[in-house]
């Protein structure tokens, strides 16, 4: 798994935001927050990606729970303030626990633990994949 592909393409998207605001506001720091601020939500977009990989080498049959993690996070980042969904609906969703980056300074402590979750998660995905019997399903 090549990370730093994904880390160049949120650095890339973090400086082109950057450079909008920039052009709009005539402000250049905008540039590294941008930068800043995408590459905050590294660490839930890769526990994401660690689940949906664990829910198919798991089996055909939860393999779309995969699916529905994304499609959770999606609808808890644009539309979890007009459904007024609860602070345990939205912490379901990895995402809501880096903030709201650039407004609020993400807390350390919560990417360090997405971090964690995620490396575990690939990891045990990993380890059912090894087992998994490809053959029959």
């Amino acid at each position: 798994l090549d990370l730093s592909f994904v880390r160049r393409v949120c650095e890339e998207i973090g400086a082109a935001i950057g450079v909008g605001v920039w052009t709009s506001l005539g402000d250049s720091g905008y540039v590294p927050r941008g930068v800043w601020s995408t590459l905050a939500y590294f660490p839930a977009v890769l526990l994401v990606g660690a689940i949906t990989a664990a829910a198919y080498a798991g089996g055909p049959r939860i393999a779309a729970l995969g699916w529905a993690v994304v499609g959770w996070a999606s609808v808890v980042a644009m539309l979890g303030d007009t459904l007024r969904l609860p602070a345990w609906a939205r912490d379901l969703s990895p995402l809501e626990h880096t903030g709201r980056v650039p407004l609020v300074t993400p807390d350390a402590a919560a990417l360090a633990l997405l971090s964690v979750l995620a490396v575990v998660t690939a990891a045990a995905a990993g380890v059912r994949f090894a087992r998994r019997d490809l053959s029959t399903g």
